[in-house]
């Protein structure tokens, strides 16, 4: 709710969702407790009719869904990673052609240095 500070409305919107936790029979401790309000308002039990609320909310929905986008997407690349690393690549890199020429050159008296 740092943004609902930051536009200067955290506090009408308290005042609108206790106001409507007394008449849906909430105690007095729950509306005292302003994370507990909070809580309640985030999770749409206590609904309050606030456009910049709204606006805020979905704001905040559209980064999530990039958060949750962009983690698959880094999962993607672990599991490839992942792959990579544990598929043994030496009897791919034995079939490479000419692979085995450089080898040979290698060992040749062309590819011994000093």
């Amino acid at each position: 709710m740092n943004s609902a500070k930051k536009d200067g409305i955290d506090k009408q919107v308290l005042k609108d969702a206790k106001s409507q936790m007394q008449e849906m029979g909430y105690t007095q401790e729950q509306i005292d407790n302003d994370d507990f309000v909070y809580d309640q308002i985030l999770s749409n039990k206590v609904k309050v009719n606030n456009n910049s609320l709204n606006r805020i909310r979905l704001n905040k929905m559209d980064g999530l869904k990039s958060l949750y986008t962009d983690n698959m997407a880094l999962s993607g690349s672990d599991i490839v990673q992942t792959v990579l690393e544990v598929t043994p690549l030496g009897p791919i890199a034995k079939k490479v052609r000419g692979l085995s020429s450089l080898k040979k050159l290698a060992n040749s008296k062309y590819g011994k240095t000093a």
